[in-house]
């Protein structure tokens, strides 16, 4: 006989939408925990538990609740295996040896404290510039320009 008022239970509840499957959960919890939920709703914990995660709802331990988990903000495996590649790509360009401009020394060569000056350059080399900064997109122009000046100053101090 208990089955059947557990089948018909399972059915009762499953028979309510997601958001009110959620917040009928959530009220058992906040009043009786976990194991309250076999008294109200005569179901296992167990098989609610699985039933929402096949809708990505997850009971969330330090929240003791269940949460509807949003799909798009997940990566998908493709998207994880190209940020992968492009990490590998970014960090064999960190170590590649420019004889013109150590890019190392470019990365981060601003400190926190910075001033601004308006500079004239020439035409040509600040179109140079814009495509080199184009290229090493990753490297922010004042620590361009920081790091430039700074080899400048060294090489013939």
């Amino acid at each position: 006989m208990s089955k059947k008022i557990n089948k018909n239970a399972q059915e009762e509840f499953l028979a309510l939408e997601l958001k009110e499957q959620i917040k009928k959960l959530n009220d058992v919890l906040k009043v009786s925990g976990t194991k309250g939920i076999t008294d109200e709703f005569d179901f296992s914990y167990t098989w609610v538990q699985k039933v929402m995660e096949e809708q990505g709802v997850y009971y969330v331990q330090s929240l003791k609740k269940f949460i509807k988990a949003e799909k798009e903000n997940y990566l998908t495996d493709i998207e994880i295996s190209q940020m992968k590649e492009l990490l590998k790509d970014y960090e064999g360009f960190k170590k590649s040896i420019n004889k013109e401009v150590n890019l190392q020394d470019c990365i981060g060569a601003c400190s926190t404290e910075v001033i601004t000056r308006s500079v004239v350059v020439d035409k040509q080399v600040s179109e140079e510039l814009k495509a080199f900064a184009k290229k090493n997109y990753f490297i922010t122009m004042k620590d361009i320009y920081t790091s430039a000046l700074k080899q400048f100053i060294d090489r013939y101090s």
